[in-house]
């Protein structure tokens, strides 16, 4: 197997990974953000190497999505105050 069908396995295993993990709690919804990001970021490259651009290019929004709400979850952007 080719190593760069190895990165987009892994890419998959991540993303799949974070569809699992319990987002019901802040700490697992960034938990699953986190996982989610790096299983991206592997795509983007994996998305790169074999030239498909528009998986490449979703999963670089998909990357900015998760970090934008990792930021709100974080910086308690979305609190309501009393």
């Amino acid at each position: 197997m080719p190593y760069v069908e190895i990165i987009g396995i892994l890419g998959s295993i991540l993303v799949l990974l974070a569809m699992t993990v319990k987002s019901s709690t802040t700490k697992g919804n960034i938990t699953m953000r986190i996982i989610n990001i790096v299983g991206s970021i592997i795509f983007v490259a994996y998305g790169f190497m074999i030239s498909a651009y528009s998986t490449a290019f979703m999963n670089i929004a998909a990357t900015f999505v998760n970090g934008f709400f990792i930021y709100k979850l974080v910086s308690g952007f979305n609190k309501e105050t009393n």
